[in-house]
């Protein structure tokens, strides 16, 4: 093999390696997401008004198995594995929306009850995920 069939041969084995993950973000009621940051291998993309997205282009596509992160506000974040088959993957995904269900003192605790389900939590409950320290004041209940 010459050098310049020896560099062609490179530069079609990188073009086989490049990637693509495209797809759906939708509701819990099926209705496109616009606006999701869709990130995956450190590319991202956001959801169109269809809510649907594609990242291309991706050199260090796996063979088998791709991670796949959702972020939007006033929704659940999500991550999902997808398999990737010839150098894509297609997913959809129902992302969860972020309801308050109660607001709460953290120090006093409280019962709260959310379509029939009724969960005490007792006083100083809450930790903050990012020290491990008690929260104080008022904390938010979520539910999705």
């Amino acid at each position: 093999m010459n050098i310049r069939n020896a560099a062609l041969a490179a530069a079609l084995l990188t073009a086989c390696n490049k990637g693509t993950v495209s797809g759906q973000v939708v509701d819990r009621d099926g209705k496109p997401v616009s606006g999701v940051q869709v990130s995956v291998l450190g590319k991202t993309a956001k959801t169109n008004g269809k809510g649907r997205f594609k990242i291309d282009k991706i050199s260090d596509m796996p063979e088998k198995r791709v991670v796949v992160n959702f972020r939007k506000d006033g929704f659940f974040d999500f991550e999902g594995g997808s398999r990737v088959t010839d150098g894509s993957t297609y997913v959809k995904v129902a992302l969860t929306k972020r309801e308050v269900v109660e607001t709460i003192d953290a120090e006093a605790g409280s019962s709260v009850t959310y379509e029939g389900l009724t969960k005490s939590i007792p006083p100083g409950a809450w930790v903050r995920p990012s020290d491990g320290t008690r929260a104080s004041g008022s904390v938010n209940l979520f539910v999705g």
